[in-house]
């Protein structure tokens, strides 16, 4: 497994619950984000992007691991820039926002601080014949 990312939640702002239960939506910032965002916002460690996502990749928060669905167009750049990108749980292999990253329709558990949030690509299997 490649870590296209390996960050933790640093902060859970106090809307994030209402955009996941009403909107199936979670924008992530990285932890030195501007303040006025910190309430709308899970907050994750400074940490880089090692590899653009991609479909096919998952994303890992706490124990639940969701497919990638989709990427928008800008999704890599301000995820590597701003720790920054907006997840929707959907399943839709297109996406709405160019900084957006849709992921397959699962509910959404295990946020606290200090849970994984990762992305991460499978490597496959390797046989000695290869």
């Amino acid at each position: 497994m490649k870590y296209l990312m390996d960050s933790r939640v640093t902060k859970i702002g106090s809307m994030v619950s209402d955009f996941v239960e009403q909107e199936k939506t979670l924008i992530i910032f990285h932890e030195n984000a501007p303040e006025e965002l910190h309430d709308l916002a899970l907050l994750h460690r400074v940490t880089p992007l090692n590899d653009e996502i991609q479909v096919g990749d998952k994303f890992i928060l706490g124990e639940t691991e969701y497919e990638v669905t989709s990427v928008g167009g800008k999704a890599n750049e301000t995820l590597r820039d701003l720790g920054h990108c907006t997840l929707r749980f959907t399943g839709r292999t297109e996406t709405d926002l160019p900084g957006e990253v849709a992921l397959e329709e699962k509910s959404v558990r295990d946020i606290h601080v200090n849970a994984p949030l990762r992305f991460v690509r499978d490597q496959g299997v390797l046989s000695c014949w290869d």
